[in-house]
């Protein structure tokens, strides 16, 4: 039992080293999801500016269009007042022509701001191109160099393997699989104790519990359910 014991503490202060390895690969992975979302969040807000300046391009069209047809509209009354010879017919087609002058000059305005708003917003979507792209160089650059450190702890991580195979086989099956069972729960399953209890949930210990740890048998929490013992 000593001995089963003892490579049992063995296998868990080995562990201990393995799951840093382990934390330090996941951290990574997070790493790169956390660009690939920075990345993706730029994406789309260049998207949606490209959307918006596609629709200010539209409206420009229209309304540039529009100052067309009434500049035509404009010319074309002009001629049509021009050959009127009745004083009423004559009063009547300079109030259209005011009208339509009226209108074609809002138009005008409308059209001048737009070509502003469509410069203004082009001068943006410029930058925010150059941004996107410098975000994502930089981010692949970040990228790969985790991917570096990823293989290299995965490398490192392999190498460990045989001498954790060793320890786990010198441990005895039943202890083996509460320890297992624990270490996909939580990333300390086998804690030590410290004033006779628990010293993670602190859980009191029982007098007979407390003789069991320190003649070296794994006790297992009835709190926090992990395993107990005393070096």
């Amino acid at each position: 039992m000593q001995t089963s014991y003892s490579s049992f503490i063995a296998l868990v202060t080995f562990d201990q080293s393995y799951h840093k390895i382990e934390q330090q690969i996941a951290q990574n992975h997070k790493a790169v999801q956390t660009l690939d979302q920075k990345v993706q969040q730029a994406q789309t807000q260049l998207l949606d500016m490209q959307q918006k300046h596609e629709t200010l391009r539209n409206d420009v069209a229209l309304v540039e269009k529009e100052v067309t047809e009434l500049q035509d509209k404009e010319q074309a009354l002009q001629k049509a007042v021009q050959a009127i010879s009745s004083s009423k017919e004559y009063n009547a087609g300079l109030k259209d022509l005011d009208y339509v002058r009226a209108t074609r000059q809002a138009a005008e305005q409308k059209y001048m701001q737009l070509l502003q708003k469509q410069e203004d917003m082009q001068k943006k979507l410029d930058q925010a191109k150059a941004e996107y792209e410098t975000l994502f160089v930089a981010t692949e650059t970040e990228k790969q160099a985790i991917h570096a450190a990823v293989a290299q702890l995965q490398e490192e991580r392999k190498s460990l393997q045989p001498e954790r195979d060793a320890l786990e086989a010198a441990v005895q099956p039943d202890i083996l699989e509460r320890y297992q069972m624990m270490r996909h729960k939580v990333s300390n399953p086998v804690v030590q104790i410290q004033q006779d209890s628990c010293s993670v949930c602190f859980y009191a210990l029982t007098p007979r519990e407390v003789q069991a740890v320190m003649q070296h048998q794994l006790v297992q929490c009835k709190e926090c359910y992990r395993l107990l013992y005393q070096p």
